[in-house]
């Protein structure tokens, strides 16, 4: 007879910066290593869990990491309204000690997913392994062809208008007269192909070069000490609050500058172009950045 007790499975709820987001933490080790899956046919084949939890009609979502479960929403809902029923399905997951990652996952790195983004000429490509530390926005051949092998392979592609890399994600914008059904397996398939040959992405020396090439243009701006603060505060809630939402609808926002009250910032990504990217840029971020820095008055936007 077994008498061995299993410790009390405990979990909590941490806030992140998007607000669809919710980390549930445990005081268990659920599986060591990222888990992350954007799409439902991707959990289906490798975490019950994962499969168990897009069954809830609000969960868009899965990213199982350690010890925690972060769960994207549909913004349809309120996590006031199904924090309790998720905490309770993952809780009871873990105390009937079911599955939660497939033996295996780690090593099939060559899985790519699909995420739409705010912009239907873009679409996020998601790798399981990172891709580029930085941010590499690629919205010509030319600059491709000088620090970006990948990115030159896919302008190789007749459809691919633009490409932007960060992190384990890769944002393709696309020709208009090109639907993403016909598409997205070719994309995928050079993806892949260049994570098994473990091809060079992005090449030494390009953020440096980048930085070197935002001087030249004259992007760089000496301020005063008091601007220096104010530049300062607008970075830290730029990095905070807008970026990481902003990167997973697979685009970015740089800080630009700010001169007599006027920020400027960079639209990268799916962001440059997006139909929406002005007004979450008046109504979202104008109005965040007016109320935390009184100094701000405006905010523009440059598509990177």
């Amino acid at each position: 007879m077994d008498t061995t007790t299993k410790s009390p499975v405990m979990i909590y709820t941490e806030q992140t910066p998007d607000p669809e987001s919710l980390k549930f933490v445990t005081n268990k080790m659920l599986h060591q290593g990222e888990g992350e899956f954007n799409e439902k046919s991707l959990a289906d084949e490798w975490s019950p869990l994962a499969s168990a939890l897009f069954d809830l009609p609000y969960v868009k979502a899965v990213f199982i990491c350690n010890n925690f479960v972060k769960i994207r929403k549909e913004n349809s809902f309120d996590w006031e309204e199904v924090r309790l029923q998720t905490k309770e399905f993952i809780k009871s997951w873990i105390q009937e000690d079911k599955t939660i990652i497939k033996d295996g996952f780690a090593e099939a790195s060559d899985v790519i997913t699909t995420n739409p983004t705010p912009n239907p000429q873009s679409l996020k490509f998601i790798t399981k392994r990172k891709l580029f530390s930085g941010t590499a926005d690629f919205r010509e051949r030319t600059l491709a062809d000088e620090w970006s092998p990948l990115a030159q392979a896919l302008f190789d592609l007749p459809f691919v208008k633009g490409v932007y890399i960060s992190g384990s994600f890769v944002s393709i914008t696309k020709e208009m007269n090109y639907a993403w059904e016909d598409i997205s397996g070719k994309i995928k398939e050079v993806i892949k192909s260049w994570l098994v040959e473990d091809k060079t992405v992005i090449s030494e020396g390009f953020a440096e070069a980048m930085i070197k090439l935002e001087e030249e243009k004259g992007i760089g701006y000496q301020y005063s000490p008091e601007e220096a603060e104010v530049v300062q505060k607008i970075k830290s809630l730029l990095d905070e609050y807008v970026k990481p939402q902003v990167q997973m609808d697979g685009g970015n926002i740089e800080f630009n500058s700010f001169k007599d009250g006027v920020v400027s910032v960079l639209m990268q990504g799916a962001c440059s172009g997006c139909p929406s990217s002005t007004m979450t840029l008046k109504s979202g971020i104008e109005g965040m950045l007016k109320r935390m820095v009184p100094e701000v008055k405006e905010v523009v936007a440059e598509m990177g």
